[in-house]
This record gives structure tokens, sequence and C-alpha cells, in this order.
């Protein structure tokens, strides 16, 4: 049984993707807390002591970047802080309130640091593969985020092209374009085979609990059931007497074919077994053909 996915990975039915959602929802805040909320802190603290060896304290480059860090490290802690307090809307407020934040933060620093740098290129695509991937928002708002920021990324650095040569501009280019197209395609691929598993454990559920219906109906006939002595019918729980065919076809969903027994069909029906009974006494009494 396939499960029914819109092009962006979610359930076309509305009532399914909110249960996958509110299911899904420690693990959503695990990823979210896990590899990008805790590690974004680190990294960008672990960053202010590169850039006091790079441009040193009294520069004013340095504390232009102290700033930026400090509103990034700042709207971190307050997304931590709503992530921990437990609901899901929380989670989502945090992360719309994380994500931008971050973006013009790594815009910021794109657009001030200087080019050339791998550890800032591979920073950069990793930050975007992991936003694309582990993000707890829909799809299409990834989409349209880390998009916008990819579109500006390449802007920004045309506006710096004098500082590159052609090289170093493919290399930044087809970085931050890879990041995108293949966390994008990762991300809608994970989102479906989350959900299609999601669907399976459902249809895993609904016959997990027809089995336990149709034992607990078994264990009901296991019981003692009254049974008339005269006309052998049944009473169920209610009270009712029921004739046996009907108690089991309920309580089992066993259908019944209807025949005649030797013995009732002898005494329902005397003068036909009595014919046959003389033709078969006739037929002993006759002596046997012989051949000529």
């Amino acid at each position: 049984m396939e499960a029914n996915l819109t092009l962006w990975g979610t359930f076309q039915d509305p009532h399914v993707e909110e249960q996958y959602q509110r299911e899904s929802f420690e693990v959503k805040k695990g990823l979210f807390l896990y590899v990008l909320l805790w590690p974004g802190i680190f990294i960008v603290t672990l960053m202010i002591r590169t850039d006091w060896l790079l441009f040193g304290h009294n520069s004013k480059i340095f504390w232009t970047f102290m700033s930026a860090r400090a509103i990034f490290l700042l709207v971190s802690l307050v997304s931590l802080v709503l992530t921990l307090r437990g609901p899901s809307k929380y989670l989502f407020c945090a992360a719309y309130l994380w994500l931008p934040n971050t973006l013009l933060f790594m815009l910021f620093m794109l657009f001030m640091r200087p080019l050339g740098q791998p550890n800032h290129i591979i920073i950069q695509s990793l930050s975007l593969l992991f936003l694309v991937t582990c993000l707890p928002i829909p799809a299409p708002h990834r989409a349209l985020f880390l998009g916008l920021y990819t579109f500006l990324s390449i802007f920004i650095l045309s506006m710096r092209w004098e500082q590159i040569n052609e090289a170093l501009w493919n290399v930044y280019g087809f970085a931050y374009l890879f990041s995108f197209v293949l966390g994008f395609l990762f991300a809608r691929q994970q989102d479906r085979l989350k959900r299609t598993n999601y669907h399976h454990l459902l249809h895993e559920r609904l016959l997990k609990q027809e089995l336990e219906q149709a034992i607990s109906q078994v264990q009901t006939l296991r019981d003692l059931i009254p049974l008339c002595a005269s006309c052998k019918s049944v009473r169920d729980d209610d009270g009712y007497w029921q004739q046996v065919e009907e108690y089991l076809s309920r309580y089992t969903k066993t259908s019944f074919t209807h025949g005649i027994c030797p013995a009732c069909a002898e005494r329902l029906y005397p003068d036909l077994y009595q014919k046959q009974d003389e033709e078969k006494a006739q037929q002993v009494l006759l002596p046997p053909k012989t051949e000529t």
C-alpha cells in the first residue's frame, strides 16, 4: 500500500500530516538542538579567536565581527530557550527566528571576510547542507530561504569580483549551488522516506488492532456459552437468544451453508426413505442375472 504524498514529500491528508508532525516532534527537536543550534553556537564562539589572530583586538573590523557574533549568539540563545520549552509551536518559532538570523550572519561574514580561504568555503558549504537537511520547517519554506541565500551569496561574490580570480569564483559558485541542490534533493528524499515508513507503521498498527479484536472475540468464544437444551439457541451478552449460526457469524465472521443429515432426512421424509428401503430389499431378493 503506497503512501499518498505531495511533490514536496508531505502527506496529502492534512490529518495524517498533523499526526506525523506530532509524533516526530522529539526527533526534529533533537536534530535542531544537537546538529544546528549547539554546533552553531560552538563554532561561532570558537571563531572569535580566529578573528583575534587575523585582525587583532584593536582593529575596527574585529569589533564589527564581535558585534555580529553577539547578535547571532543572542538570537541563538533565545531560540534555544524556545526549543527547550517543549510544545511544537515553540520549536517552529525558534526555527523561524534562528534561520534568518543565521543566514544574515553568514551573508555578513561572506561580505566582510577576506575571500579565498578554504576553511571559509568549507564552513559555508557544510552549513548550507545542514540547514537544508535538518531544519524542522516545511520543505517549501526551506527551499525559499536557502534559495534566496544562495542567490544573495552569488550576488555578493559578483560585487567583490575584483578581489577574486575566475577560478576562485567558480569554486565559490559551484560550492554554493552544489550544496543547495544536493542538500535540497537529499532533504526531499529524506522527507518522503520518513513519511513512507510512517505510513507503513500506521498500516501495521491497524493490522495489529484488527488482530487484537479477533483474538478478543476468539477468547470470548472460549468462555462458557449459554446454550438452550431444547432448541440449541445461544444467549449473547445482552441477554438475547440467537441461533447458533447467527451467534458464530457475529463473533467469528464465519459463513454457513445448510444441508441435512441422514437422520433428520429420514425423520422429515419417512415416505421417501421407506420407498428407498423397499427398492434395496427387492434388489437383495432378486436372483443374480446369469449369462447365456
